[in-house]
């Protein structure tokens, strides 16, 4: 099966998702509150909205069709029809 840069965003996204979540048990363990129940509740939480985050974000980077940070793409319907602004 080929790499599809789809596929790859969402593996980068899961990745950094996975990576909030072990931090938040890292800091969570560090500071000491909670029970371990509570730890793992909270990094579910921090692994969920992370994703939720993340997926909109980097997918369609590594599919090629994000415009860069900051601008916002034509759209569709602007690039077949004549500029009325000359």
């Amino acid at each position: 099966m080929a790499r599809q840069p789809g596929n790859m965003g969402v593996l980068v996204s899961v990745l950094g998702a996975l990576g909030m979540a072990g931090g938040f048990i890292a800091l969570a363990t560090l500071v000491g509150e909670g029970s371990w129940a509570s730890r793992g509740i909270g990094a579910g939480w921090v692994l969920l909205l992370s994703a939720i985050i993340l997926m909109p974000l980097l997918v369609p980077r590594f599919r090629g069709g994000a415009a860069p940070m900051g601008q916002v793409p034509p759209h569709p319907d602007a690039r077949n029809t004549p500029s009325s602004h000359s």
